[in-house]
């Protein structure tokens, strides 16, 4: 195990106190009910005030997470692993970084319901490029071999930052 570095946990103190106190007024819609964070820690936006949970994570950048259309936790990610609702590391081996400052976005199947994409991008400027996954929520894998849609070799033009937008 790691010695504790007490910088890293004052950072995440101070980092997780700003966002708490950013986010009291926020709404959000039932996919985008929890937030997951580095440093341990997470948000659930279902009750009338957010209420925090521990998550699994321990990196300082980099997070994504899933609900269902109810505002239930699935499954959240730091582009290298993904932890269930329990908390539990169910996937490992995927190519983001934790140091990415986006290391992953989610972006649900438009037919599978319990089938999810997970993109990944590598740090920057990282040799692993932009990746995707097939996620299944029932069986708590994989179900496709990872695709690197972007390769960084030679000239690297990628960042740590990804996005989706619904069409």
């Amino acid at each position: 195990m790691p010695k504790l570095n007490y910088q890293n946990l004052l950072f995440c103190l101070i980092f997780n106190n700003i966002l708490l106190l950013l986010s009291l007024d926020v709404y959000s819609q039932g996919e985008a009910n929890n937030w997951a964070f580095g440093c341990s820690s997470g948000l659930n936006f279902n009750p009338e005030t957010p209420q925090y949970f521990p998550s699994a994570i321990t990196t300082r950048e980099g997070v994504a997470a899933m609900s269902d259309r109810a505002g239930n936790l699935l499954f959240y990610t730091d582009g290298q692993r993904v932890y269930n609702n329990q908390h539990i590391e169910v996937v490992s081996g995927m190519r983001g970084h934790s140091s990415s400052t986006s290391s992953s976005i989610i972006v649900p199947h438009t037919e599978e319901v319990t089938q999810y994409w997970i993109f990944t991008v590598d740090q920057g400027p990282g040799n692993l490029g932009v990746n995707y996954y097939l996620y299944d929520t029932n069986l708590e894998s994989l179900i496709a071999a990872p695709v690197n849609v972007i390769s960084s070799a030679p000239n690297r033009n990628h960042t740590e930052k990804i996005t989706a937008v619904r069409k």
